[in-house]
């Protein structure tokens, strides 16, 4: 592993952070409120999500809003291990959105597998965050997921290619909001110690803000658009408000 230092906050982060290049592209389905295709270096997922919506008699709550996760892989039929994406993708939205402003309603999580390249769960976890960015969904913060293994050398690598994980002892995925910097959700699979898991918490934090650099220099522009858009329809509505009190200014004077 990289030398560690400590920053000015008591955090330790290494010298060198280095992620695989960070793609994304807004609205490429046209049957969802929105969607993004999300790749890390040569892996891809398509995120969607909908809603509020109708929802269904038998899981309508009236404290809080039903949430649906769909998880499809790339080919063939959804395993253990998918689900168990699926049930962690889903618990995460629950932690992160209001569903108890939206009770009696349902809010859809779709997530596709394109290609797994490594470091597909923090991929889908960072698709479903910008996804629901894009949807304008009320989220008490939004999350960021961050990668790293462990290999046979016992070194922690961060975001990893497929050729580099072939030898991993374990894998850590970790995803953070980014209010406090808390731990949002944690994925750990394989052997490791306790001061291992340790660093590859630190790591992975220090890696986020990155990833959390790229969210905000994406989603920048298109809420520009939109504020711009936005502006422009209050100015023709007030525009037209005056027209109509001139125009009744007019006719009052003509009755005079």
């Amino acid at each position: 592993m990289d030398s560690l230092i400590s920053d000015t906050n008591g955090l330790t982060i290494t010298k060198d952070l280095k992620l695989r290049p960070m793609k994304c592209e807004a609205y490429t389905l046209s049957n969802s409120d929105s969607s993004v295709t999300y790749s890390q270096g040569m892996t891809c997922v398509v995120a969607a999500c909908s809603g509020p919506m109708e929802c269904k008699l038998q899981h309508m709550n009236g404290e809080n809003a039903y949430v649906e996760c769909i998880y499809r892989p790339k080919a063939g039929v959804a395993t253990i291990h998918h689900k168990l994406f699926e049930g962690i993708i889903k618990d995460t939205v629950i932690a992160t959105f209001y569903t108890n402003k939206l009770c009696r309603a349902k809010f859809s999580v779709q997530v596709q597998e394109v290609e797994d390249r490594s470091g597909l769960f923090a991929c889908a976890l960072n698709a479903v965050s910008l996804a629901m960015l894009m949807n304008g969904a009320s989220m008490r913060y939004v999350f960021t997921a961050v990668h790293c293994i462990l290999d046979a050398k016992q070194r922690l690598i961060l975001d990893p290619d497929l050729t580099e994980s072939k030898n991993k002892l374990a894998t850590f995925t970790f995803a953070f909001e980014n209010v406090q910097r808390k731990i949002v959700t944690v994925y750990a699979n394989g052997s490791y110690t306790r001061a291992q898991f340790n660093d590859a918490e630190l790591l992975c934090r220090a890696a986020s803000f990155e990833v959390l650099d790229y969210f905000r220099a994406f989603i920048t522009p298109l809420y520009n658009v939109i504020r711009k858009n936005v502006g422009v329809v209050a100015l023709d509505y007030r525009s037209s408000e005056e027209d109509d009190a001139k125009a009744e200014n007019v006719s009052k004077n003509e009755k005079d």
